[in-house]
């Protein structure tokens, strides 16, 4: 049977399960979400008495139904996402028992575990403002639950202080504690997530709907001297296999070296930066051509793409050199194998082109000017750059670009200008990535975006070997001298707020401030805790020395707390009714009855009544002025202290 304190909790329970859980909409599956929020209007109605509570074996039902889904959508109910759905199912079961005090604190508690589980998945700073509100209101309605007939702004102004005295001791806990490799909560998304971002395959179309999305692809900061805007290619996944429509990368693609060779090269004209990657489910990793000092546990194989044996599902950061004037002259050593890859085509596909790159190699002496042919045929013969081109005839669909419609993006240029370089005998490949950045002075960073996803082409001189030629700075110079708002004016790209300085000065704060965030919050790992250290004082602190100050801290914080609390308790025992009241304790102390320190005025007044019933009525006077007094703010207040002050005397 359900108590009247239990009752008039149950919508500020279902309140705060239902705030805890609302981020996790962004990642679970629609139907399991939506089951779960219609659970909870079905028992906000059963509350207002409209329907009856369901009986016991329809419970149990319920919960089975929930585990059924949740196995039927991941086939398991272990790891992060089916765990935390499972656990979101199985508290908005546990709503249709609130019958007790102790139902509504066990539902909050898990309210906690469900607002925080959402940081497994997303940490972004928005993230950590969610959980630090909802956080807030857990609390707030613990507060209600020890006391529910006390004002909601009096357990307001507690809830205040509860988070006033503990920031300063979680701060101090985060900044001391003992670092482990990785992020504190280092657990990665689920694999499988579907992600936004470059594939390891290209047709036409792939890339220029990537470019509508202004989602963030990763950040960079160039420690030293930076290169211009020209020089901004961003390596990803290179593509060498081509079955006449769609590009796809090469399988089994030889590693060379990895990150341990690092100390062998050494180059002042080297580019060093740091890369804070977004995570895109992927193994590879950016970098800029070529790279020469490669990340932590990185792999550079033989066409220079670097990636990692593990996929990158979460937030990474990364440091890399790049060496610009380089050229990669040794695949004809190591690479026989794979430059006769990057001459092949698929037969009976691309007739045109191939009669066209044939002609070339008849009248041209020289890769170099046959490659200068293909350019200046974009420049001159009518080729347009647009995000919107005709469809193409899928079965021929190298030579209806470059014959008919005339009109693509990056990726139809790399894909044509590859396929006229393989069919005059010149080994191509095409290399995908991210061309540009957007430079923010507040913190330094570049911002690229998948706005900026570009597909561009490499050529294998005999001289000099892999040389990157891209097809699209003949026919749009713009996007690879500015950005490509300049080289599509007509799209408008950059939004209504494009041209809005306020605007824009509002996102790089914005951006500068999740960098920070990343920085000091997510990547403050030992490195960073053991240089906040030695600013403040410590010399060449250890792991002993972190432990100390943390003891220390803690013991100080708690300390502190206690004397605030201390003193706020003398405070309470110097006003008027407070005084009345500890002399009340001490006059029914006196006369026989045992106290009890945690025991609440309305119970102390009913053992109080039954100790001495012949004065019962005072005491429940005495006590019903005092709890209006003491709690509720009344206006009566000196009134009702006259009235407590006859009670005493006539006890």
């Amino acid at each position: 049977m359900m108590s009247d304190a239990s009752y008039r909790l149950v919508p500020w329970t279902l309140a705060a399960l239902l705030f805890s859980a609302l981020p996790h909409a962004l990642i679970l599956p629609m139907h399991i979400f939506a089951l779960m929020i219609g659970l909870l209007i079905l028992r906000f109605i059963m509350h207002k008495k409209v329907l009856r509570m369901p009986p016991n074996w329809l419970k149990y039902t319920m919960a089975g139904v929930c585990v059924v889904v949740v196995l039927a959508t991941f086939h398991t109910i272990t790891g992060a996402l089916a765990g935390g759905a499972l656990l979101l199912c199985m508290a908005t079961i546990k709503t249709y028992e609130m019958n007790t005090l102790r139902d509504h604190t066990a539902l909050i508690l898990a309210a906690f575990f469900i607002v925080t589980s959402y940081i497994l998945d997303n940490n972004a700073i928005w993230v950590g403002l969610y959980v630090f509100i909802a956080s807030g209101l857990c609390v707030f309605v613990l507060l209600k639950i020890s006391a529910p007939t006390v004002d909601n702004q009096l357990l307001f102004k507690k809830a205040k202080l509860f988070f006033i005295y503990g920031l300063p001791l979680s701060i101090a806990l985060f900044i001391l504690f003992p670092r482990i490799p990785g992020p504190l909560w280092g657990v990665p998304n689920s694999a499988g997530k579907a992600t936004t971002g470059i594939s390891d395959s290209m047709s036409p179309g792939m890339i220029s709907d990537l470019v509508k999305s202004d989602a963030l692809a990763f950040r960079v900061k160039f420690l030293g001297k930076e290169p211009n805007r020209g020089q901004l290619y961003w390596r990803g996944p290179v593509l060498h296999n081509f079955d006449g429509l769609k590009w796809s990368a090469f399988r089994n693609n030889p590693l060379i070296r990895n990150s341990e060779d690092n100390n062998n090269f050494e180059n002042p004209e080297d580019i060093n930066y740091e890369v804070i990657l977004e995570p895109h489910n992927q193994n590879w990793l950016y970098t800029l051509d070529f790279a020469q000092k490669l990340p932590d546990q990185a792999w550079l194989k033989i066409d220079y793409q670097v990636s990692r044996s593990r996929k990158i599902s979460q937030l990474t950061r990364y440091s890399a050199t790049s060496n610009l004037s380089i050229h990669d002259n040794r695949s004809r050593f190591r690479g026989k194998r794979l430059l006769e890859i990057d001459l092949a085509l698929p037969n009976n596909t691309a007739k045109k082109t191939r009669e066209l790159a044939l002609e070339w190699r008849k009248k041209y002496k020289t890769e170099e000017e046959i490659v200068q042919a293909a350019l200046q045929m974009f420049n001159r013969d009518l080729f347009s750059y647009t995000l919107s081109p005709k469809l193409l005839d899928l079965t021929n669909s190298v030579d209806d670009f470059l014959f008919n419609t005339k009109e693509g993006f990056c990726e139809h240029y790399a894909s044509a200008f590859v396929v006229l370089m393989r069919a005059a005998g010149i080994p191509s490949r095409v290399v995908t990535g991210y061309l540009g950045g957007e430079k923010n002075y507040l913190n330094g960073y570049y911002r690229i975006k998948q706005s900026d996803a570009h597909a561009w082409a490499e050529v294998y001189y005999k001289n000099t070997g892999w040389t990157r030629v891209d097809p699209t700075g003949a026919i749009a110079p713009e996007r690879i001298e500015q950005n490509l708002e300049s080289a599509l004016p007509d799209e408008n790209l950059g939004g209504f707020f494009s041209g809005n300085s306020i605007f824009l000065r509002l996102e790089n704060s914005w951006y500068a401030l999740n960098t920070a965030y990343f920085d000091w919050v997510l990547d403050f790992d030992a490195d960073k805790q053991k240089g906040l250290m030695e600013k403040l004082g410590f010399k060449n602190p250890d792991w002993r020395a972190t432990v100390y100050i943390l003891v220390g801290g803690v013991l100080t914080g708690v300390m502190f707390i206690s004397f605030l609390y201390w003193r706020q308790s003398r405070n309470l025992i110097k006003e008027p009714i407070q005084k009345l009241y500890v002399k009340f304790l001490q006059i029914l102390e006196k006369d026989g009855l045992t106290i009890d320190s945690s025991e609440g005025p309305v119970d102390l007044s009913l053992r109080a009544c039954e100790k001495f019933p012949d004065k019962s009525e005072i005491i429940k006077e005495f006590i019903r002025n005092y709890i209006e007094s003491r709690y509720y703010s009344s206006a009566d207040v000196i009134q009702n202290i006259k009235t407590m002050k006859l009670h005493l005397r006539s006890f």
